[in-house]
Formats: structure tokens, sequence, C-alpha cells
């Protein structure tokens, strides 16, 4: 077992439960990158013995790390740290991507799959109020750190933004050119979230398993005068993205950092 166990002295007299030191203990191995991804973690035997505790103490500390993305489990390999998850709070701002990564610190690039004017689909004719029935359709991969993070279909109404389908979005913004060259800017979204299973096309596209859990997240973005301006479908790798909420209480008078 590596010496690094032996540096945490367990404080039997602290009113910190033993199960939450162990697991304070790993999460900052992890973010002083003492511990780093793939390193594989003693057995709940090794440790049991090594700090003299109970296997459910430490089952929770390891239900608990793995929960919060810090541990990964793989059958009869063992427990390693997992790779390190984007956290976002991009529920609080409206933030384009480029920006949402700079926030967190990682390098991040895009790939446009597709730019084209199309015929849309009832879904999209209905969300976007389409009159025409034309949408600009946008098929962007997103990387963060040098991996496939997202998987983006962006759809906007051809009438308001004739020609912004000739531009490179590999290279720019699609929200400030949206605001630049046509007036328009999303004012407000709508999101919403769900787990699901990867298909074969986006399990490709992230390099992960068809089957694996992705987050499938539906933005519906609308102007000041509430006109329907994007509605986009996006589905991030869930083992290296996961979202914060902040929720109080209506009678709270404080600030919430954004």
């Amino acid at each position: 077992m590596d010496k690094l166990y032996e540096k945490l002295v367990l404080q039997r007299q602290s009113a910190i439960p033993l199960y939450y030191q162990f697991k304070q203990f790993i999460i900052d191995k992890i973010k002083a990158n003492e511990l780093h991804e793939g390193d594989l973690i003693p057995t709940e035997e090794e440790l049991c013995k090594l700090y003299a505790i109970s296997r459910p103490t430490l089952r929770q500390a390891f239900a608990e790390l793995v929960n919060e993305g810090y541990l990964t489990r793989q059958r009869a390999k063992g427990t390693f740290v997992a790779k390190h998850s984007l956290s976002s709070k991009f529920v609080n701002k409206i933030m384009q991507f480029n920006e949402e990564m700079e926030a967190l610190g990682v390098t991040h690039r895009t790939e446009v799959k597709k730019c084209a004017v199309e015929n849309a689909s009832p879904e999209i004719a209905s969300a976007l109020q389409l009159r025409d029935g034309k949408a600009i359709a946008l098929q962007r991969l997103r990387f963060a750190d040098g991996e496939p993070l997202v998987f983006e279909f962006t759809y906007i109404p051809y009438r308001l933004f004739r020609g912004i389908e000739n531009l490179n979005f590999a290279k720019v913004s699609l929200y400030e050119n949206m605001k630049k060259e046509y007036g328009l800017y999303v004012a407000r979204t709508e999101k919403s979230v769900r787990a699901i299973a990867a298909t074969a096309e986006i399990a490709e596209m992230l390099g992960t398993k068809e089957g694996a859990p992705i987050l499938r997240i539906v933005t519906k973005g609308f102007s000041v005068e509430n006109l329907p301006l994007e509605y986009s479908i996006a589905y991030y790798l869930s083992e290296r993205y996961n979202m914060r909420l902040d929720v109080v209480s209506p009678d709270f008078k404080g600030c919430i950092n954004q």
C-alpha cells in the first residue's frame, strides 16, 4: 500500500465522523495532485486494517466519493480516482460554452459537424414558431482539456438570421454574432435536464459506450420581447460534467455568488 495513506491519522474523539475524515482526506489529496486520475485506491480490507475501522464506515465514505465524482468503481478491478469532473453553475447565468469553460479554468475547442439551412421538424418548428418552416441547424462537438465533453444540436430561425450559416463557428461565437450582426440576443432561457442512455451516434461522438449515462439538456432561448431565438439539445458526458444548483428560501435576503 502507498505510504500516502499512512498520513491520515483519524481523530476518534472528534465530532467529525470517521467516514467523513477519510472522505475529506481523499478529496484533499486529489485536489493537491497527490492522487491522480486512474490511481488505484487500496481495498476496503487493507484500509479497514490500516485505520482500524469497520467496513460500513469505509463503505459510506466510498459511496459518497463515487456519487460526487471523485472515485469510480470498476467491477473485478477495484476503485480508482475518477477523471476530473467539471462542476457548473450554468443555471444562474446565461453563459456561452467558451465562457463557461474559461470560468472553470479549462482549455476548450469546438468542431463544427454541420451548419446548414434545412426544413425543421415539427418539434423545432413549433418551439421556434417558424413561419416558413426553415431553420439553421448547427451541430458542434465541444472539447474540454482535449477530450469530448458535449455534442450539441442548435437550431435558430432562418428568417431572422439569414446568412449566419456561412460563418465558421469553430472560430466565432453564435451569440455574439446574433447580437452584433442581427441586433437580437438571448435574454432569457428555459432549460430542462434529463439523464438518458447514450445512443450509438452520441456515444461515438463523446468517446463512450452505447448505453452509458449522459445528460440531455434542452435549452430554449428568448429575446427581450419573448421571441424564440434558439432551440438546442446538448448531450453532456456525465462522468466529466455535473451541475450545482443554489436553492434558497423566498425569505433569504443575502447574495449568491455568481
